[in-house]
């Protein structure tokens, strides 16, 4: 422990000193006094800011994990930064005038994001699945909703684009002195219930039995850490995964005392932003490259959460995996039929009803966008029934098995590569990051909750690299961001001409494979036993569905939940047959997007909400009501 210490101190001084050598030799040409000015009002500040910000968020971030009892509990994984975040960009754009700070903004959105945490969890237990995934969908859920409001508001929200990487640049001591004054209160409190906090280490049955009211007690530790979450959001931004990486290393000392376990971790989150902050100073100097702190974090973060599930998620837990599938009754013959009537229905309400020239806007623009939302729909309920299938798992879909993130990065690549080559890259991408996820899942035998949690670890992997070259200013990330935002606007009519042939592919590959797909579910040992090469028609249907879901995301963008909620739809309506399954899935998907690209198109005209966003939001409220359904 101590010599732990000792290393990150060192570190620590040793960079600074460094950090501003470097400085002052990258002003070699200025005056003394402008180079003691910066050296005063830049470097130290930022440097103080930066082993502030870092203790504050591991403060945090180990009153979470204690409160919770989940190793994986953190402002980056339970979806309060990204609450902050949001509730800062909204007051700020909406309520400038009020006179209330940003301080105020970030902690009532870190507070709602705990709030719906703790709401989804209250009576249930804070099992380190559930509580994860539903925090992790949360931050999703606020992430859509700042996209949405950036996209609205673009010259207001300019100053966005750094802040939600994580700036750390400072101009002067004022931070530095609020973020000491800030910390003020939340020390007392932590001063005062430390000891209160300790006996959660016990159970909560066990807290009871000693007269404790739990749950006051938890949301006063959660309030807490929402503050301490906050006025980092407020004053640097977004800061991923530094609270999760020093309550790790923390962690494994086995504190029997809490006040010493906080103290330790405030220091160690301390020194591990301050150190990593000091390498980035020292890259700016030299090279002139600006390299964000809060993207880089996250960048270093994804891995380690990775690691994380792997090592906090028992093979005992329990699972969201598949139900008996056999029905307790037969389905009505109508629903079929009424599914086909709807989509039709939806299909010329999205074709028909809006408010531009009516001729010219069907036949140059709505045509091909109604088009793109039914097949793309159709394409990812289709994947969707078949991901489910041959994991086991009903919470599987491209987006959490990292298929979208991969078709992202691919296209990423493309953009700053090959433009020409986005398709082939994209497909590449998702068949390595599928390969990736079925090669670390393989020896858990792809337990529903690590296949989903490392699918997630991986959207924040690539996100931070969204958020490294945002930071750059290099304009072709904004082509990146539009594309993520998932719209039909740009398909042209050949593009979705293609599309319908695709989605009639995988149409055609399901029905093809449906019989492997049902023996392949009973699992391994029964599907061999009757003869059938179960790697073979896994590396198979894998691949239909990295290409299909490639093609989908490729052409309106990475879609999220479509491929999680038909599925479940047509489960609910009793097809549980995989014929039935996969075709009401297939209009069910197309009846999600069509619907989705209507509302973005009409829901605020002449302005207009991408159906990506619109179908994150919706999917991402269901996603957590699921979260209810796990123990």
């Amino acid at each position: 422990m101590k010599s732990l210490f000792v290393f990150l101190f060192t570190a620590f001084i040793a960079l600074a000193i460094f950090a501003v050598s470097s400085q002052i030799n990258a002003l070699n040409t200025q005056p003394s006094e402008i180079k003691e000015l910066v050296v005063l009002n830049y470097t130290l500040p930022r440097i103080a800011v930066a082993f502030l910000s870092g203790g504050f968020l591991a403060l945090a971030t180990t009153l979470m994990a204690q409160i919770t009892q989940n190793p994986l509990a953190s402002d980056s994984t339970l979806g309060v930064g990204s609450g902050a975040g949001f509730f800062l960009l909204a007051g700020a754009l909406f309520f400038p005038n009020l006179g209330f700070n940003s301080v105020f903004n970030s902690f009532i959105g870190a507070t709602a994001a705990l709030f719906i945490l703790f709401l989804i969890s209250l009576g249930r237990g804070f099992s380190v699945f559930t509580t994860t995934l539903s925090g992790l969908i949360i931050g999703l859920f606020f992430g859509s909703l700042t996209t949405l409001l950036m996209l609205f508001f673009q010259e207001e929200s300019f100053f966005l684009a750094v802040w939600m990487s994580g700036d750390l640049a400072q101009d002067g001591v004022y931070n530095l002195l609020m973020m000491m004054a800030y910390f003020i209160p939340a020390l007392i409190m932590i001063a005062y219930f430390s000891r209160s906090f300790h006996l959660f280490m016990l159970g909560d049955s066990a807290c009871k039995s000693l007269g404790v009211n739990v749950n006051l007690l938890r949301i006063i530790g959660l309030l807490i850490a929402a503050y301490l979450t906050a006025v980092v959001v407020a004053y640097v931004g977004i800061i991923g995964f530094i609270g999760l990486g020093a309550y790790t290393v923390i962690d494994r000392f086995k504190f029997r005392n809490f006040g010493i376990k906080l103290i330790s971790a405030f220091l160690c989150g301390g020194l591990i932003l301050g150190v990593t902050d000091e390498i980035l100073i020292i890259i700016l100097n030299l090279s002139g490259i600006n390299l964000p702190a809060g993207g880089i974090s996250a960048f270093l973060g994804a891995p380690l959460l990775l690691w994380l599930v792997f090592y906090s998620i028992k093979q005992g837990e329990s699972a969201a995996k598949s139900e008996d599938k056999t029905p307790a009754k037969p389905v009505s013959k109508f629903i079929l039929p009424t599914l086909g009537v709807s989509l039709i229905a939806i299909c010329l309400v999205s074709l028909f009803f809006g408010s531009y020239d009516f001729v010219f806007d069907i036949f140059s623009v709505r045509i091909s966008r109604v088009i793109a939302a039914l097949t793309s729909g159709a394409m990812l309920g289709v994947i969707g029934v078949i991901l489910q299938r041959l994991s086991q798992n009903d919470m599987a879909s491209p987006e959490l098995l990292g298929i979208n993130s991969g078709v992202s990065l691919g296209v990423l690549a493309a953009i700053f590569t090959m433009p020409a080559m986005s398709i082939i890259f994209g497909v590449m991408g998702a068949c390595i990051m599928l390969g990736f996820m079925v090669a670390i899942n393989y020896k858990s035998k792809m337990l529903p909750q690590k296949v989903i949690l490392t699918g997630i670890a991986i959207m924040a992997f690539v996100s931070s690299i969204e958020k490294i070259l945002l930071a750059t200013g290099d304009s072709r990330i904004y082509n990146f961001i539009s594309y993520s935002s998932g719209s039909t606007y740009s398909v042209t009519l050949s593009w979705a001409l293609a599309m319908i042939a695709v989605a009639i592919f995988a149409l055609g590959a399901a029905l093809f494979y449906s019989r492997e797909i049902s023996i392949l579910t009973l699992g391994e040992a029964s599907a061999s036993s009757i003869g059938v090469d179960t790697t073979k028609y896994r590396i198979i249907l894998f691949l239909i569905c990295a290409f299909v879901s490639a093609i989908a995301t490729l052409s309106i963008g990475p879609i999220s939940f479509v491929g999680l909620l038909a599925p479940h739809i047509a489960s609910f309506l009793g097809f549980y047959r995989i014929h039935l399954h996969i075709i009401s899935a297939l209009l069910i998907g197309g009846i999600l997007m069509v619907t989705a690209d209507f509302i973005g198109r009409t829901l605020i005209s002449p302005y207009e909400i991408p159906s990506g966003l619109v179908a994150t939001i919706i999917g991402s409220i269901y996603f957590v009501i699921m979260t209810r359904r796990l123990k």
